[in-house]
């Protein structure tokens, strides 16, 4: 679980703070859940493509690697020593938390307390409009658990329409505001920031979470690959005992659904679980690495990491499971290949391009920040006279958040726009 994870909003996210602590491939990362809490003991075998980073891929909640690495506290981020290569498999053991919606609807938040309780609970209340905390209020305030009134957020915010295709947030309106009340439609940044902020302003902590979300369904093969497309902004709010838990606000995604009850299994013993050998899995996934680096000769060129599931664990039976990675401005490192360029499908190709586009800005004075959206880079790139940047945005979001393949005019427009760039000259490209 490699993740960016905000406590800090003023119309955009940051995150306060990091803290790295070192891991010997020998040690463990203790459970954020507590004793109560019982689990399973989970293996999965990651396999980078096409990237080379010292950034770790795992499922919530990484509990020990197959090498040394570090890990942010607050949120499990994981890093290793040195990049590590493509097609370089390691092995990761995760913790199941068993969650049952009886127990969930019994839990508070008492016990995240002093700085990291005030971390979670702050807002710009001086800019905040009242009518946002009066709208969370009239929402939970029939509701009597914890649960219950996060839920009643998250399913309200999910009658608003999902959709690309919406106007930056003007300069004098404060961004939830501006969502609920006028815009009322929008894509998962959106959604996860208006529910964040709302729960705050009724004492509940919450925190925005930005990363990449794992396919629900394998491929043909049985992997599941994480690509710039699975990009996502989710919810996470705090209860006792099970620590931090997932609500999706977004209404094109399911929500996350537990079951009423659980069977009344055995705790499982951390110091007795399993070590990290290699299973027939392991051992298949290294024949498909082999595959997979005789195909990269001929086959196009992607970002993605492949996962195999060595104890063949089926992920629907648990629901919906978030593999989240670190987002920075250049969210996964595309390769500049240039002979295999032309074989790329469009969405790649998008993607591609955008970054590049974005690289070229950086140049000219124009670099996007880490914390902003593509819509708050965009705003900022018209405001300097590149007026077919919004074009440029508009085929990014639809590729990576909306799950839309481009045309051919449209990845060719981006080719165009780079070309201008190159040209040093101001862009007014008319829209496709």
């Amino acid at each position: 679980k490699s993740t960016l994870i905000y406590d800090n909003f003023s119309n955009r996210w940051e995150n306060s703070r990091q803290q790295y602590m070192y891991v010997e491939s020998s040690d463990k990362i203790p459970p954020t859940f507590s004793n109560n809490v019982n689990f399973e003991v989970k293996t999965i075998t990651v396999i980078p493509l096409k990237i080379k980073s010292d950034i770790l891929f795992s499922p919530w909640q990484p509990h020990k690697l197959s090498y040394d690495f570090y890990y942010e506290v607050d949120n499990l981020n994981l890093r290793a020593k040195t990049s590590h290569g493509t097609g370089e498999p390691y092995v990761v053991t995760y913790l199941k938390p068993q969650i049952d919606l009886n127990s969930l609807r019994q839990k508070g938040n008492e016990t995240l307390k002093g700085e990291e309780r005030i971390r979670y609970l702050s807002y710009p209340a001086t800019l905040l409009p009242e009518r946002v905390k009066d709208l969370a209020y009239s929402i939970t305030k029939d509701k009597k658990t914890l649960y219950d009134k996060v839920k009643a957020v998250e399913e309200y915010l999910r009658q608003y329409p999902y959709s690309l295709d919406v106007p930056p947030t003007p300069s004098d309106r404060d961004f939830v505001d501006y969502f609920l009340f006028d815009l009322k439609k929008g894509y998962c940044s959106y959604y996860a920031t208006a529910m964040v902020i709302m729960l705050r302003t009724i004492g509940i902590p919450a925190r925005y979470v930005v990363g990449f979300r794992m396919p629900l369904v394998p491929s043909s093969d049985g992997k599941y690959r994480i690509t710039a497309a699975n990009a996502h902004a989710w919810v996470e709010v705090y209860f006792d005992d099970y620590g931090w838990i997932t609500f999706e606000p977004t209404p094109n995604y399911p929500s996350l659904e537990f079951p009423m009850s659980l069977s009344n299994n055995n705790h499982l013993n951390l110091e007795n679980d399993m070590e990290l050998q290699p299973d027939n899995g392991s051992r298949d996934s290294h024949s498909t690495v082999d595959k997979l680096q005789q195909s990269d000769n001929t086959e196009t060129t992607s970002q993605e990491i492949a996962f195999f599931n060595d104890n063949k664990f089926n992920i629907l039976r648990f629901g919906l499971i978030l593999i989240v990675i670190l987002v920075t401005t250049t969210s996964l490192y595309w390769w500049d290949r240039k002979k295999k360029i032309n074989n790329l499908d469009n969405k790649f190709l998008a993607i591609y391009y955008y970054e590049k586009i974005v690289k070229y800005l950086a140049k000219k004075g124009l670099k996007k920040l880490d914390t902003e959206t593509p819509l708050e880079y965009q705003k900022r790139v018209l405001g300097n006279g590149y007026i077919g940047f919004s074009e440029v945005t508009r085929i990014y979001n639809e590729t990576v958040y909306g799950g839309k393949t481009p045309s051919k005019e449209e990845v060719g427009y981006l080719k165009e726009f780079i070309k201008e760039l190159k040209k040093k000259r101001q862009l007014n490209l008319k829209r496709i």
